[in-house]
């Protein structure tokens, strides 16, 4: 059983070991995050050499890497390397992710659906990554992209009613009307200025503490 989170990665130092395609599929949703990544691998795709905010090491893993490291990943093709850096990451304290071996794994790596400050993650603990894909993919069209917009929206709009009233009950009633699936139709079918419009009409009738509308 596992406990589902999401991890900040900004500013802290993570490491990959392996330098193929899938140790590039771990690596850019990881810099993305803001990690500051160490990857170490005899080989590596050219893409790697355009990574920012990267330190490659040409060379095989050794255990030493692991110094510093906040989390790894082994993403070689290599069952003896992986196990090897499983085992370094276990001996120092630190979080790893094994490529294709759950049981060695210390988390999983869920197939995300990104749409801004909006994340969807699905997992099956390593057991059915190709699933969790394919419901990822089942996700997009009831979450298409303007929902990035739309909760920055929602956040817009929690601050203007904060600022209204103090009773609890009555913001999360009005958070609950916008978050609706009828308040995400309205938002897609409203101009910017309707929007604004359609938010300072319904903060209006707010007081401290009280609803009139």
């Amino acid at each position: 059983m596992t406990y589902p989170i999401f991890i900040k990665l900004e500013g802290r130092p993570c490491l990959i070991v392996g330098g193929g395609k899938i140790a590039l599929g771990k690596a850019l949703p990881m810099l993305s995050a803001g990690a500051r990544l160490t990857v170490v691998s005899p080989k590596f795709l050219p893409e790697f050499e355009a990574l920012q905010n990267t330190v490659l090491r040409h060379r095989p893993f050794e255990p030493n890497d692991m110094a510093g490291a906040f989390l790894a990943v082994a993403a070689t093709d290599d069952p003896a390397v992986n196990r090897a850096v499983a085992e370094a990451c276990r001996a120092n304290g630190i979080l790893c992710n094994v490529v294709d071996a759950p049981d060695l794994c210390d988390f999983h790596v869920p197939s995300v659906l990104d749409r801004g400050p909006l994340a969807i993650a699905i997992s099956t603990a390593g057991e059915a990554p190709a699933l969790a894909k394919r419901l990822r993919r089942d996700l997009e069209d009831l979450f298409p992209e303007d929902y990035a917009d739309y909760v920055g929206f929602l956040g817009w709009v929690r601050e203007r009613v904060r600022e209204r009233a103090t009773d609890r009950a009555v913001r999360e009633r009005i958070a609950a009307e916008f978050a609706s699936r009828e308040g995400y139709e309205r938002f897609k079918r409203a101009t910017p200025a309707e929007r604004e419009a359609w938010v300072s009409e319904r903060v209006a009738g707010l007081a401290t503490g009280d609803e009139r509308s």
